[in-house]
C-alpha cells in the first residue's frame, strides 16, 4: 500500500512538473509508463485478481489517475458520479488447489502445473478448426476424460500435426474442449463448455507425448479434475472521457483490461505484459491528451477511455459495457483496443521486432494508413496487419465487433511468459511502448 500512496502523492503534483525531470517528452513517457507498471504488477496488487481485492485496488489507482487528469465522468444510472460502472459476475468460479491433471497415472496440479481460465461457451464446429484443441467428455460431476480415439458423438481431433506439437512446446498453453452431451447440459444454450489452461513445461511434455501415440492402451488416460468455489463478486469497469470542441455524439472509444490471473495457491501473477502494458499506455496517452486540453485543445470527437474488468474471466467488462452502454453505441467511430502491447522484440523465436495490427472490415483506411505509415517514419517500428484473424475475437474488441462497431486491436503477440509468473516488468520494451502511445497521440489529436 506504501508503494501506491507515495504515487497517488506524486499525482497530485502538476504534470509539468514531471517534463522538468527528463530531457524530452519521450523520457517523461517512458518514466510515467514504468511508474503504472511497477505499480500495476506490484505484489500488493495480488495479481490484480477480480476474486481477491486486487482488481478493486488497481481499479481505486485507475480512478486516482483519470481524477487527477481531471478526465470527465459520465452521470447516469448506469456509472456513479465518480468513473466506475458496477456489474456483477454472477457465477465466478475460483478454481480450488486440489484441482489436478492426471496423465497415465501422474498428478499434475492447479497453480503449480497449471493455470485454468476463461471459461465460457463457445461454438463446436468453430472451435475444433483450432490446433491447439483437447476434446473431452464428461466421466462425472467434476472429472473429465480426454478422448483421443472417435467415439459415438464425438469428433476426432489430429494430434500427429508437427506444427500444433511444436506450439505446444513453446507455449505450454492448451485450450480444452467439453461436447454438450446427455450427462451434461449447458445454462448458456450453447453446445460447449471451454476453459484455456496455461500448463507447466513438465505437464506439456506429458501432454504432448501423450498425444503423440499412435495408440493407446486400455489404461492410458488424462483426466481432468477442475473444482470451482461457485459465487457472485462484483466488479467495475472504469471509464473517463475528454469532450469534443463541437456538440457531438461522435466518439472514439480507447480500453484495455486491467484485471490478471490474481494470486493462485500463493503463486503471484504479476501481468506486466498482459495487461499492465496496455493499461499504461492508455493511461499515458489520457495524461498526455488531458494536459492538452487543460491548455486550450479539444478533440474533433469525444475521447472516452475505458478500463475494463473480468477480462480473464471472458470479456465479462466489455461484455456489460456494450449490453449497458454510457454512449451512443452508434456514434462510435472506432474502437482502438490495447492488450499486451509491451512484448515488442521478446516474442517466440523467429517473429520479427513488431506490433500487429487487427482490424474489422468497417476501420477506416485513413486510420489504418496513419498507423502503419506513422509508424515507419516515426517511430522505426512496423505494423503487421496479416496475422491470425481468430484475435480479433481474443480480446474486448470482440464485444464491440459483435455489436458492429468498427474495432483496432494492436497486440505485441503471445510471448513465452503469457499467463505465467515469470509476466514480469523485465521482459517489457518501455521505449516501443513509448513510441507507441506517442504515434496514437499523433493520431488522436489528429
Amino acid at each position: 500500500m506504501k508503494l501506491f500512496l507515495n504515487f497517488i502523492f506524486l499525482c497530485t503534483l502538476p504534470f509539468s512538473l514531471a517534463g522538468q525531470i527528463s530531457v524530452n517528452l519521450k523520457d517523461t513517457v517512458i518514466m510515467n509508463l514504468k511508474e503504472h507498471v511497477t505499480i500495476l504488477t506490484s505484489k500488493e496488487f495480488q495479481g490484480r485478481g477480480i476474486d481477491n481485492g486486487g482488481a478493486d485496488l488497481a481499479a481505486e489507482y485507475l480512478y486516482s489517475c483519470f481524477n487527477n487528469y481531471d478526465l470527465n465522468h459520465h452521470k447516469t444510472k448506469e456509472v456513479d458520479s465518480i468513473y466506475f460502472q458496477n456489474f456483477i459476475v454472477a457465477n465466478y468460479g475460483t478454481v480450488k488447489e486440489e484441482s489436478f491433471i492426471e496423465v497415465d497415472g501422474k498428478k499434475f496440479y492447479s497453480g503449480k502445473d497449471f493455470v485454468t481460465l476463461g471459461f465460457g461457451g463457445v461454438n463446436s464446429n468453430e472451435f475444433l478448426n483450432g490446433r491447439r484443441s483437447f476434446l473431452i467428455t464428461r466421466q462425472s460431476d467434476q472429472y473429465f476424460v480426454l478422448s483421443s480415439k472417435k467415439t459415438q458423438g464425438e469428433i476426432r481431433l489430429s494430434y500427429n500435426n508437427k506444427q500444433f506439437l511444436s506450439a505446444c512446446r513453446a507455449l505450454g498453453q492448451y485450450e480444452l474442449f467439453v461436447r454438450n452431451n446427455p450427462l451434461f447440459t449447458l445454462d448458456s444454450g450453447k453446445d460447449s463448455l471451454t476453459f484455456k489452461m496455461v500448463a507447466s513445461t513438465s505437464l506439456t511434455r506429458a501432454l504432448t507425448k501423450y498425444i503423440s501415440k499412435k495408440q493407446h492402451d486400455k489404461e492410458d488416460s488424462v483426466t481432468v479434475c477442475v473444482i470451482r468455489d461457485m459465487k457472485p463478486l462484483k466488479c467495475k469497469n472504469v471509464i473517463g472521457y475528454i469532450p469534443a470542441k463541437a456538440n457531438t455524439d461522435s466518439t472514439i472509444v480507447i480500453t484495455a483490461h486491467y484485471d490478471h490471473l490474481g494470486i493462485i495457491n500463493g503463486t503471484h501473477f504479476p501481468g506486466a505484459n498482459d495487461n499492465a502494458s496496455g493499461v499504461s499506455v492508455m493511461l499515458e496517452l489520457a495524461r498526455l491528451l488531458a494536459d492538452k486540453h487543460k491548455f486550450g485543445w479539444s478533440p474533433s470527437v469525444n475521447l472516452v477511455f475505458i478500463a475494463f474488468s473480468a477480462e480473464e474471466s471472458g470479456l465479462l467488462g466489455s461484455g456489460f459495457f456494450v449490453d449497458n452502454p454510457t454512449i451512443d453505441l452508434a456514434a462510435i467511430k472506432y474502437v482502438l483496443n490495447l492488450d499486451m502491447v509491451g512484448g515488442v522484440g521478446r516474442t517466440l523465436e523467429g517473429q520479427p521486432e513488431m506490433l500487429y495490427l487487427y482490424s474489422s472490415n468497417c476501420v477506416g483506411h485513413d486510420v489504418i494508413d496513419f498507423l502503419v505509415d506513422g509508424a515507419e517514419k516515426m517511430i522505426n517500428l512496423s505494423f503487421n496487419l496479416s496475422g491470425n484473424p481468430k484475435y480479433l475475437k481474443a480480446s474486448d474488441q470482440a464485444n464491440f465487433i459483435r455489436k458492429g462497431i468498427p474495432s483496432l486491436f494492436i497486440f505485441s503477440g503471445v510471448d513465452k511468459n503469457c499467463h505465467k509468473p515469470t509476466d514480469t516488468k523485465d521482459y517489457l520494451s518501455f521505449e516501443k511502448m513509448a513510441d507507441l502511445t506517442l504515434l496514437l497521440r499523433t493520431l488522436l489529436v489528429e
